[in-house]
């Protein structure tokens, strides 16, 4: 169980491993490529909503049938957003090696707002990681908890 009250399974390395080997020999570059992109929308749809920021992403990314899942997910947004930083951070540093730079871009931009944004609404106090001018980088975010 997670901080938001969610279970969370999570697939033992080895396990992850020999999925992407799997896929790196069974599926096209495009396909990898295109799955990673429609994981991206998917989070930064989370993301958006979580801080409810503006919408970053194009129509019909999200499907009405995922409304209840998005709203229990989201229930307490600060404490999903908080749990999520380490999957939102390895899948923009994903995107971003494999060449799918503004969508990492405007992922780690909606997770730093939607953060700003929820860290005020919950009185959670932020700190400004020393190496980042401004606490709310994109670079902040990639490195660490603000």
């Amino acid at each position: 169980m997670n901080s938001t009250g969610q279970t969370r399974y999570r697939f033992h390395d080895l396990v992850r491993l020999y999925a992407r080997e799997r896929a790196e020999r069974e599926e096209t570059r495009e396909d990898r490529l295109g799955a990673l992109s429609r994981l991206l929308r998917t989070w930064t749809a989370l993301t958006c909503r979580a801080g409810s920021t503006v919408r970053l992403v194009p129509r019909g990314t999200g499907d009405a049938s995922e409304a209840a899942l998005v709203t229990r997910l989201l229930r307490v947004p600060h404490a999903w957003l908080q749990a999520e930083h380490a999957s939102l951070r390895a899948v923009v540093t994903l995107a971003d090696r494999l060449g799918l730079d503004r969508q990492a871009d405007i992922l780690a931009l909606a997770h730093v707002q939607a953060l700003a944004r929820t860290s005020v609404q919950a009185g959670t106090p932020v700190r400004r990681p020393a190496r980042h001018p401004h606490p709310w980088s994109a670079g902040a975010v990639l490195e660490g908890r603000p």
